[in-house]
């Protein structure tokens, strides 16, 4: 059962790496952007494990064969568990940004609330 955690992992991994070749694309083509490693082998570790996790849902033995059919559903998770979580991150980072950025409202000498008038 190992070495089909570590087949599908390594499956997850590439369906990643796959990901991670369309975003360096992208780069090319917008300039603003910037490269980092410690960001490519966290995605990749992330594919990796996604593609361990999928195979012990598919596989119902040690002696399970793997298809082609599995080896395209363990690309395809390794690729998008990437993205979810990447968009998550990006949800909660903006939530988290907005919170810290909304102004406090103040009071005056007459203990009256000024600012948007929002509470």
């Amino acid at each position: 059962m190992v070495e089909l955690a570590l087949i599908g992992g390594l499956f997850g991994a590439a369906g990643q790496a796959i990901r991670e070749c369309l975003r360096l694309a992208q780069m090319r083509r917008v300039p603003a952007s910037t490269f980092k490693m410690s960001g490519l082998i966290t995605n990749l570790l992330i594919g990796f494990i996604a593609g361990s996790l999928g195979i012990s849902v598919l596989a119902n033995s040690a002696a399970y064969k793997i298809t082609q059919r599995d080896i395209f559903t363990l690309l395809i998770l390794g690729y998008t568990v990437g993205d979810f979580i990447e968009r998550i991150m990006k949800v909660l980072l903006l939530q988290t940004d907005r919170t810290d950025r909304t102004p406090e409202p103040s009071t005056n000498s007459l203990g009256k609330t000024e600012g948007n008038g929002r509470n």
